[in-house]
């Protein structure tokens, strides 16, 4: 057992800043260090970083300088700092992996630095954050709006790719990774538990957080949901091995009528017959192979080479307790065919002979098949819980989230050991393993909760999943710890991915409904689609397009040397880049908002982007918009989009010779700031092009902040007066100001008509 648990994720309420500065401080230490420990498990040398251990997935180096980067770039952003560290590793490890289907192979070719130079860049990190933690102001509560925020999201963070990165080390070659003392497995196991059925009665659940909830949490789990879940009944222990083993042994990876559409094309392309962590004896022993998919998401005094639990605090018997249980009707295997010694298991850094008692890992198209097999050998309606099921289940057995100062009565959040452990080993009321161990598979895809909002800091976490296409886990694992331990996170990934996750099945005849994942964003990025790409109206031209050619011939009038890069400040969904790239060799399209710059993205690689567009009421028209059917396929190779902050750009953001802003400084928070260091931005004799209706709002600009529109020593003084006095100093004014008209279409019926004023500048030489 642990001498020091790992730190629970803080309350982020008090009374003693300080005592609260030296927590998170504490927090970031362990798990900075814990992260750095599991990386530790992989050979000395550059192959064990650098060979991917599955196909869809980047090698291991990525993720030990993704989480360092994570923690940079949501700083520049929260303007917690103002220096970049190295901005091209801070490019290069900013964005993960999340392929659209097992198929999508991710072919990239990375120049990948060297692993020594990764370990020194997250020791530069650390100094950084210990920094930022040290001297910022810190108020209590830190609530979403707090700079401190970003602190914990980073902490948290990592944490999820602990347990991520932990899948990818455990689908590495074998000779690859080598045991550690700090991560040492369960050596416990024996014959599987014959599984029975117990009952849950009818009962309300009420999910989702008040913004107002003293914990750190993710976007997905605040909002509110209700729901009434008729009674069911559930099984007594996850799935284990030996269960498992009867599914197998049976022909099921063979049987197509057990695998739906989608599951059937992943059985088929992984060629799978068994579980992706088995391993027959004498085989090879890798499991990052076709069918090796993967989700997402140090050690200094933490240690988690678990032993005996206590008797005095926690009950351990594996009796069941209920001798009311039902058990399941025919075919059930106790243990598995235990003559069958041919299989063991791949745990992070070793195999083992088959733990039959120990939870079974699968991904949600296996539990699925699993569950139709039970449902044909019993004549019962088996599947997979909801979410809402599981959360009657947790309510049913009166659990609570850990406890900071005793271990934690499940094999959870490393209090135990770096493995799973046998199914009968944590009771909790009638069942076993509500949460820990592994992983449960919903049958529930993530949606957003009523009043869901995205963080600014990062409106793509969770905005991306919400496609019917990633289903939520729920429970946590073994080595699950801070916000992923407690019970109201809300975890989800696509189907055909493996983490240490596997499942429970309940018995219900009750339909499973599969909630809607529209969200009020979605209908702004699809209007904002429509208004880059779509039709035209009213006769007004295509307000993306004529800025972009208003631009070019400015820059033909009065530009300094060839047409080389321009940027496209506030590019929203993309259309400016692509028409800027008509005439200029290289084109960047930068964004504050990630959602938006995922169409310029999609659309450069694919050509075509679908949404749905409000017509009346609940009826909508569907889209599809083509780069080909509006000239523009030619030019994606020639741009790329970012997401970063116009007031608080990046350092690489320079060197160009147009700059394009449109409808941005209104929307800015310091727009004086902008005005007064985008010079820095262009080279000599370069342009930059404003467009602005001048919609000045409190809400999006403080008043002291505003360029104009409002009086001035007792005299009007409009935005281009303001705009004169701050550019004068390093452009001159050569062309405009002019109107240029735009429409957005809100429905079938109603649009806005507005005028922007557009002006042209040119940096003085």
């Amino acid at each position: 057992m642990p001498s020091e648990f790992f730190p629970r994720t803080p309350c982020l309420d008090g009374a003693d800043p300080e005592a609260k500065r030296a927590e998170i401080l504490h927090y970031f230490q362990t798990t900075f260090d814990r992260y750095e420990s599991l990386f530790q498990l992989l050979a000395n040398d550059e192959e064990a970083y650098t060979r991917k251990p599955i196909s869809l997935r980047h090698p291991l180096i990525f993720y030990l300088g993704h989480t360092a980067t994570f923690f940079i770039n949501k700083f520049v952003l929260a303007g917690l700092v103002t220096q970049r560290i190295n901005p091209r590793l801070e490019s290069m490890f900013a964005v993960g992996v999340d392929e659209m289907s097992w198929d999508d192979l991710d072919d990239s070719h990375y120049d990948w630095p060297l692993v020594a130079r990764v370990w020194e860049y997250r020791r530069q990190v650390r100094e950084t954050v210990e920094r930022v933690i040290r001297e910022t102001p810190l108020s209590l509560p830190i609530g979403w709006d707090s700079p401190f925020w970003a602190v914990v999201m980073g902490i948290e963070h990592e944490r999820i790719h602990l347990e991520t990165s932990s899948v990818l080390i455990r689908q590495q070659r074998l000779a690859l990774v080598r045991p550690h003392p700090d991560w040492q497995p369960c050596r416990l196991s024996g014959p599987a538990p014959e599984n029975s059925l117990v009952d849950i009665p009818a009962g309300w659940v009420r999910l989702g957080r008040e913004f107002s909830d003293p914990w750190y949490g993710w976007d997905n789990e605040y909002g509110h949901h209700e729901a009434e879940v008729p009674a069911f009944r559930a099984a007594r222990y996850l799935t284990s091995n030996g269960e498992f083993h009867g599914f197998v042994a049976a022909g099921g990876y063979a049987d197509d009528s057990l695998w739906d559409e989608e599951g059937l094309g992943w059985r088929r392309f992984a060629q799978a017959a068994h579980p992706s962590f088995w391993v027959r004896e004498g085989s090879h022993g890798d499991t990052g192979g076709p069918g090796g998919t993967t989700g997402t998401a140090g050690d200094s005094e933490v240690k988690s080479a678990g032993g005996e639990q206590s008797a005095e605090t926690l009950d351990t018997s594996g009796a069941d307790g209920d001798e009311a249980a039902t058990p399941v009707n025919a075919g059930v295997i106790a243990g598995g065919d235990e003559k069958d010694s041919n299989w063991k298991l791949r745990l992070v850094a070793e195999e083992v002979l088959m733990p039959w008692d120990w939870p079974v890992e699968v991904n949600c198209h296996e539990a699925r098949a699993f569950c139709r097999w039970r449902a044909r050998e019993t004549g019962l309606p088996v599947r997979l819980p909801t979410e809402d099921e599981w959360h009657r289940l947790y309510d049913h057995v009166g659990l609570t989230d850990v406890l900071a100062d005793g271990p934690a009565a499940a094999n959870l959040h490393l209090d135990h050991w770096a493995s799973s452990c046998p199914v009968n080993r944590f009771p909790h009321g009638e069942l076993f393993d509500v949460v820990g161990n592994v992983w449960q598979w919903c049958e529930t895809p993530t949606y957003p909760f009523t009043g869901f909002a995205v963080h600014p800091l990062y409106d793509d976490f969770t905005t991306p999943t919400f496609d019917h296409r990633h289903n939520l886990i729920k429970g946590g694992a073994w080595i699950s710890a801070g916000n992923e331990a407690r019970h109201v996170s809300r975890y989800a990934f696509r189907r055909h991915f493996f983490q240490h996750a596997g499942f429970r099945y309940i018995v219900s005849a009750a339909p499973v409904s599969e909630p809607g994942s529209l969200y009020e964003t979605d209908a702004l990025l699809a209007q904002y689609a429509e208004f880059h790409y779509g039709d035209e109206y009213f006769g007004v031209p295509n307000f993306p397009r004529a800025l972009a050619e208003i631009a070019a011939a400015a820059f033909a009038r009065h530009g300094h040397g060839h047409p080389g890069r321009a940027l496209d400040l506030g590019c929203a969904t993309g259309r400016s880049t692509f028409e800027l790239a008509r005439h200029f060799a290289q084109v960047e399209g930068v964004d504050f908002s990630a959602r938006f710059i995922q169409t310029g993205v999609q659309l450069a690689k694919t050509g075509v982007i679908r949404y749905t567009l409000p017509e009346e009421g609940d009826l909508v028209a569907y889209r599809e918009r083509r780069l080909d059917a509006i000239g523009l396929a030619a030019v994606g190779s020639r741009v790329s989009f970012w997401q970063g902050d116009a007031c608080n750009l990046k350092p690489v953001f320079c060197g160009y010779d147009l700059i394009l802003a449109a409808n941005l400084i209104d929307r800015l928070y310091a727009p004086k700031q902008f005005l007064n260091e985008v010079h820095q931005r262009l080279n000599p004799g370069a342009l930059l092009v404003l467009a602005s209706p001048y919609t000045w709002l409190e809400e999006h600009t403080q008043r002291g902040e505003w360029i104009g529109g409002f009086k001035k020593d007792g005299e009007s003084y409009t935005t281009l007066d303001g705009l004169k006095e701050l550019l004068g100093l390093h452009f001159d004014l050569v062309e405009g100001p002019r109107e240029v008209p735009f429409v957005i279409r809100e429905t079938r019926r109603k649009f806005q008509h507005s005028l922007s004023e557009l002006t042209v500048w040119r940096r003085r030489e």
